[in-house]
């Protein structure tokens, strides 16, 4: 810590290169910056120093030298580009007919315009305004600061500036990047703006080096330290740097992770995206509300490192932010508000306050400047100022005609003229002259794709289970298919057995799973990569695992089945593969494209090569002829009879390999060598396809935060007044998104309905019970051993208290929740947990509350069904059901959710916001009225400050009741942390660094930290929060006041306290109020989920979004869980299996055949039971793999190895007289067998069949015999004895015989079908159902369901 005289401070700037400074001064704490900002001497009301001590001021300055130094080397040195925008408009298109898709309106979508076209009516979207009459200036080295609440348009600025419009439209004439036009900047120098949003999206196999370094290679920087092989042994990394810089030493190591793979905490990855994104170090930089769920004090460093950036590099950066504290205000040269898409504000963020306050507003002396700015935007908070009455603006309009008319307006105008006249835009051969020397990125294209394979080399080696889980599959099948095919002899017999063999082994390396890389688009905006060549690097990065997969498939195969044990042959056959597995399928950034198989030119080409390779230039020696017989026996040769192989020639015992092709399949040997290259050119342009799509079509992106109702809802609103103009695509007066989004009951505002907040708090039951933990420890296994997040924390909430869990990010707050409500699954807790005397019961988890950061609900049901659900589900009081579901209305009420109860929850970008979301998180805590305790996990992160302040009050509230709350907290405003009662304070060991009260304006707080040597705290303008924070996060001595709260006064109050609690407690369990089984109510919740791509899938989603809430929560059981997704899956399934057997049975004709035994009717009826068995078989079976395996990829693998394990034994690839007797039992226990067999019976039972041309066998008669002069004299005995039929019984040469006739005889003797008894199939195919339903809830109970734990007294 710097403690400077105002003298000194002015010498200290200038050593350090004009990097901000903040240091104490016995007055209060003094900014200083770049003395071409001209900015004055600020008094702040904390004391810090953000960027600690020389080493980190060290850091910075050698990081941005480096970046500046290797920019100007390759031709993107920093100018100092500002960027002016004038009346800047954006705009939008609404639909009348934007409804919720359901199955209806997706089979309706065909035949509606068809409709309106007969009608002549049609529908046409309305422009609906998002930005209007948009003015400002920022120069080089300057940052703005965005404020507004959420939905006001901040985000749509900032995507406008950074050219990331889709979705919307903009009017870019008056938008000036100095000299640059708007087109002209997104076409050649798209990387120099970024936008960066406030959700988190990185390759969550990669650590957090692994994340920067990339970044840092595609600026340059890397690639530079790389090539002078520097590593953190022997000169610092551009990715230390940086980590350093954003507090990441810690996690260094540690893998991103996800939903599925664990990795760091929240606050780590969104510093890990933040340090990504600050590595490109472009020239605009617009930042979404990217603090949230940051620390006050890592907020504020963060921020003073982008203004530092900007001050040295001459960049610009833009900021929009929530939840702003008066350091952070300061940081910035300007602040614009926004009010509901209008302008109501832009200057000097010194000045804003004094403008309102001369329009007629007050500013309250307790309330920061910027969340009084945006508090002028909610009617209900403004506050106006004695004798303004009636003077000052109240709607949105009018605040924007009043700054409009105003002189601070007027002179940013002027400014903005003088800035184009100075910088006019360059004309379109004039820019292309200016840009010609420099391309997008900064590195070349072979060092981009050298980068990226880098990274997918890492992201295969961090995540290598679902890799290597394929190729185990796949050998494993090649174990049991050439066990089935093994050692096939060189006869006629096995030529269709090597058929069938080849074309399997070709559908199975064709039909390898492969799954979607994350997409790319993030680092194309950023101009790191082109997104062809993370296109190039997926295709080298696969290939391991398909040549893997292909070589001991194939090798495994090819020789224990004696396909032709030939070095050529074999390694022709392994091209094939290849190129199978390689252009089978591509990924597009839309999804699946799948090349076509048969009948398509490449498929056949390459498809020819294999069975030619095997067959050609052989001779099979034939053991079997036709006829054959004891009245044939005479004949010792081959005269009169011939091979039963297609292509045998009559009279030879043997078949030619060429001519079994030619004839069956009209394959031409010659023709091999002229396939190769056209198989090759086919996968070289398919494979250009790919990448040229990669490069220019984009992902489906979100379009911004639209509320989609369903059809009935809409409808009413549209009843209510809220219908857009159906004939003209202009209103009658302008209309803005932000009205629309307004939608609302009037009558449930007005003055009458004061009381219904009052009325809700004392319908919650009062509580008296204490929770209260001791000496609780958690620790996780990692690569280098365990490692300790939670280290003797104890503590207690008392009823009617509100307890904040305050700590910098890392500090495992999180974690320390999950471990207090039991909900901790990855490491080990001890320690000892009670409720009042009682240890913490099975119980508990029903009994609490808990809202997580992760916003997780059910995307296809409305807002109030989701609170329905959770309040009819999780409240076990005596209320009736009618009263449970008022409850939901005063809870909507409170949350002020009611103008979009009714809408679909929707994804990110289609359905609520952020932080629509998070209230609805909170509301369906608050529906279930928690017994005990409600959890909150920073319930205001995402949140405006007036909508944070009204979530804090409802806590108060509910705690003044006597409800226990204990909730993490970020930022929070003095205001704010006054609220609560106590404080449990955590640094980043997870070591208790304060608990205790906080005291009436924190006094209590102050007080303990002043007298343990604090600076001093300045009750005039400080934050108290952040100043407890920004003294305890120093890293010179990250254990000191660890070290000083042990020998407090305060601990050891704390510890006589938690030895009372304990010795009061014993070991009686609380009577739980038992399980709330509403079963009807989860089926109905689960039958709003649409039918998804695939059962896998479906299922894990299902099953995340269960453990993540009502798992957790035990709303109910796991046994409910999976029943309810098995019976969902029975409706969908059936309808599905109509579908099939409508559209497969009576178009093939098969019901046709029909005898007095088996009528039609009843086959069909047998053929819909064995399609919709299969259905259900397919389902549950798909169920019951995915309900034990955590990954997808894994997921599918098995699924797949079973079910080609099924279909090989079902005895349609191989007869069940050619199996091996070992296996045997597989072809009796395969699925597939029954099924197989059900729909052959059903459709070919009791019928006749004719044989092809090509499927003849042609005789001739022996000249010599005396007994026969007829083809049906010659060949009656064969005939007699193993059935078929002649074309022409009496001709006297080319005896033209078919081998097959009545279906019955040959299925009872060649298929070993039981064709006497149909029906017993289908019996078997419901027994396969029932034992796969009961197999799912087996297998979930032994990998998923929580078995009993030791360590923690629970």
């Amino acid at each position: 810590m710097l403690f400077l005289d105002d003298s000194l401070m002015e010498v200290n700037a200038l050593m350090l290169n004009n990097i901000l400074i903040i240091t104490c001064t016995p007055v209060g704490l003094t900014t200083y910056a770049s003395p071409s900002l001209q900015r004055a001497k600020i008094n702040e009301k904390t004391c810090v120093n953000v960027i600690e001590g020389d080493f980190m001021a060290s850091v910075l300055d050698r990081w941005l030298e480096k970046s500046d130094k290797i920019r100007h080397e390759t031709g993107r040195g920093h100018t100092g580009a500002g960027v002016s925008f004038r009346d800047l408009n954006c705009y939008g298109f609404m639909s009348s007919d934007k409804y919720q898709s359901t199955l209806v309106t997706w089979i309706l979508a065909v035949s509606r315009p068809l409709l309106r076209l007969i009608s002549g009516r049609r529908s046409w979207p309305q422009r609906v305004e998002i930005l209007h009459g948009i003015n400002g200036l920022v120069r080089p080295g300057e940052t703005l600061l965005v404020l507004g609440r959420p939905g006001s348009g901040c985000s749509t600025l900032l995507k406008t500036l950074a050219g990331d419009n889709y979705g919307f439209h903009v009017d870019d004439n008056g938008i000036n990047y100095q000299g640059t036009s708007y087109r002209a900047m997104q076409r050649k120098h798209k990387g120099e703006c970024i936008y960066i949003a406030e959700m988190d999206v990185n390759f969550p196999e990669l650590t957090v080096d692994q994340t920067i370094a990339f970044a840092a290679s595609t600026r340059a920087i890397g690639l530079e330290n790389d090539s002078r092989g520097m590593t953190s042994s022997n000169g610092p990394r551009p990715s230390r740097d940086v980590a350093s810089l954003f507090h990441l030493e810690q996690a260094f190591n540690t893998r991103v992770g996800n939903a599925t793979i664990r990795g760091i905490s929240g606050g780590e990855k969104r510093r890990t995206s933040l340090a990504e994104a600050f590595v490109g170090c472009q020239q605009f930089q617009c930042f979404d509300n990217s603090i949230k769920g940051l620390d006050s004090s890592t907020a504020l460093s963060f921020i003073t490192l982008l203004r530092s950036s900007a001050e040295r590099l001459h960049s610009v950066v833009l900021m929009s932010i929530y939840q702003t504290s008066e350091a952070q205000y300061k940081n910035f040269d300007q602040v614009m508000l926004l009010y509901e898409g209008r302008q109501i504000y832009f200057g000097p963020t010194a000045l804003a306050a004094d403008y309102f306050k001369d329009v007629g507003f007050e500013k309250p002396s307790h309330l920061p400047t910027a969340d009084f700015l945006t508090s002028l935007t909610n009617p209900a908070e403004r506050v106006i100022r004695e004798g303004y009455q009636g003077r000052v603006p109240r709607t949105p309009e009018e605040f924007a005609v009043t700054w409009r008319q105003s002189k601070q307006a007027k002179g940013i105008l002027q400014e903005i003229c003088d800035f184009e006249a100075a910088h006019p835009l360059l004309k379109p051969y004039e820019a292309g002259a200016r840009t010609s020397s420099t391309t997008r990125m900064m590195i070349s294209i072979h060092l981009q794709i050298l980068v990226c394979l880098r990274r997918g080399i890492q992201r295969l080696r961090n995540n290598y289970i679902p890799v290597v889980a394929g190729i185990l599959a796949n050998s494993i099948l090649a174990l049991v298919m050439g066990s089935a095919f093994y050692n096939l002899p060189q006869t006629a017999d096995s030529m269709d057995k090597r058929a069938v063999l080849l074309f399997f082994s070709l559908i199975i390396n064709a039909c390898t799973p492969a799954f979607e890389r994350p997409i790319v688009e993030k680092h194309d905006r950023y101009a790191y990569y082109y997104p062809f060549t993370e296109g190039v690097t997926s295709m080298l990065c696969d290939l391991p695992n398909k040549l893997a997969t292909s070589i001991l498939f194939n090798l495994t195969l090819y020789f224990m089945t004696n396909l032709r044990r030939t070095v050529p042959a074999f390694f022709y056959i392994l091209y094939v593969q290849l190129y199978r597995a390689a252009n089978y399928v591509y990924v597009f950034p839309h999804g699946w494209i799948r090349v076509p198989e048969d009948g398509a030119d490449n498929g056949a080409v390459v498809n020819r090569g294999p069975p030619v390779f095997c067959f050609r230039d052989r001779s099979f020696r034939c053991l079997s002829t036709v006829p054959a017989g004891p009245a044939y026996s005479s004949t010792t040769n081959m005269e009169g009879k011939i091979c039963p192989i297609i292509g045998a020639i009559p009279g030879e015992s043997v078949v030619h390999g060429s001519a079994y092709l030619a004839e069956k399949y009209s394959y031409v040997s010659s023709h091999i060598w002229r396939n190769l290259p056209i198989a090759f050119a086919l996968m070289v342009f398919f494979c250009a396809v790919h990448l040229l799509a990669t490069q220019y079509i984009a992902a489906e992106r979100s379009k911004g935060d639209i509320l989609i109702f369903r059809r009935r809802t809409a409808v009413t609103l549209e009843g209510r007044g809220f219908v857009l103009d159906k004939e003209s695509n202009s209103a009658l007066s302008m209309k803005f998104a932000q009205d629309i989004n307004k939608l609302q009951h009037q009558d449930n505002h007005d003055d009458s309905d004061n009381g219904t907040s009052t009325m809700t708090i004392q319908t919650i039951p009062k509580q008296s019970t204490v929770f209260h933990w001791n000496n609780l420890c958690y620790d996780v296994k990692t690569k280098d051993g365990t490692k300790r997040i939670l280290d003797n924390v104890n503590g207690w909430v008392k009823p009617g208290t509100l307890t904040a869990l305050m700590g910098v990010s890392g500090a495992g707050k999180t974690t320390f929740l999950d471990v207090l409500a039991n909900r901790a699954t990855f490491g080990t807790a001890s320690g000892e947990i009670f409720v009042g005397q009682s240890p913490r019961d099975s119980s508990f988890q029903r009994r609490v509350g808990y809202v997580q950061q992760e916003d997780l609900h059910p995307p296809a049901a409305t807002v109030r069904e989701t609170l329905e659900l959770s309040a009819l589900l999780r409240q076990s009081g005596p209320e009736t059901e009618l009263e449970k579901l008022g409850y939901v209305n005063t809870v909507l009420d409170i949350l002020d959710m009611e103008p979009y109860a009714d809408a679909v929850v929707g994804v990110p970008g289609e359905g609520l916001n952020i932080e629509q979301r998070k209230r609805l998180s909170i509301g369906v805590e608050l529906v279930a009225k928690p017994e005990l305790l409600l959890f909150l996990d920073e319930p205001t992160s995402g949140l405006d400050s007036q909508t944070a302040w009204s979530i804090c009050t409802l806590l108060r509230k509910l705690a003044d009741h006597g409800q226990a709350v204990l909730c993490t907290i970020h930022q929070p405003s003095s205001q704010i942390f006054q609220m609560f009662d106590r404080l449990l304070l955590l640094n980043r060991k997870g070591q208790t660094l304060y608990f205790g009260d906080i005291g009436l304006h924190a006094s209590a707080v102050i007080d303990y930290f002043d007298r343990n040597g604090a600076p001093t705290y300045q009750v005039a303008s400080a934050n108290p929060a952040e100043w407890m924070l920004d003294v305890t996060s120093g890293r010179d001595n990250p254990d000191e006041w660890r070290t000083k709260f042990d020998s407090s006064e305060e601990s050891r109050e704390m510890l006589r306290h938690q030895v009372e609690l304990i010795s009061t407690s014993h070991n009686t369990m609380i009577e739980g109020d038992g399980e709330t089984r509403r079963f009807g109510s989860i089926l109905e919740g689960s039958n709003v989920h649409n039918v998804q791509n695939g059962f896998v899938c479906r299922t894990l989603n299902n099953r995340t979004l269960y453990e993540s809430r009502e798992g957790r929560s035990k709303s109910y059981s796991w046994v409910v869980f999976l029943s309810v997704n098995i019976l969902v899956e029975l409706f969908w399934q059936t309808l599905a299996a109509v579908l099939v057997f409508v559209a497969w049975y009576y178009p093939t004709g098969l019901w046709r055949n029909s005898d007095s035994t088996f009528g039609w009717i009843e086959r069909g009826a047998l053929v819909f039971i064995l399609v919709w068995l299969f259905c259900l078989w397919i389902s549950t079976f798909s169920q019951a793999v995915a309900a034990g395996i955590e990954h997808v990829e894994t997921s599918v693998q098995v699924a797949t190895l079973f079910f080609w394990l099924s279909l090989v034994f079902s005895g349609v690839l191989v007869q069940p007289n050619a199996l091996p007797r070992f296996w045997i039992f597989v072809y009796r226990l395969s699925p597939l067998t029954y099924f197989i067999n059900g729909m052959v019976l059903a459709g070919l039972k009791g019928t006749y069949l004719h044989c092809s041309a090509a499927q003849l066998f042609y005789i001739n008669p022996p000249p010599n015999s005396s007994t026969s002069s007829t083809c049906g004299e010659y060949l009656a005995p064969y005939i007699q004895l193993a059935g078929g039929y002649l074309e022409d019984p009496a001709a006297t040469s080319d005896c033209r015989y078919c081998p097959v006739f009545e279906t019955d005889a040959a299925l009872r003797d060649i298929l070993g079908m039981d064709t006497q008894n149909p029906w017993r199939n289908a019996g078997y195919m419901a027994v396969y159902v029932v034992f796969n339903t009961l197999v799912v809830f087996v297998v979930y109970w032994l990998a998923r369901v929580p078995k009993k734990k030791t360590g923690v007294s629970a």
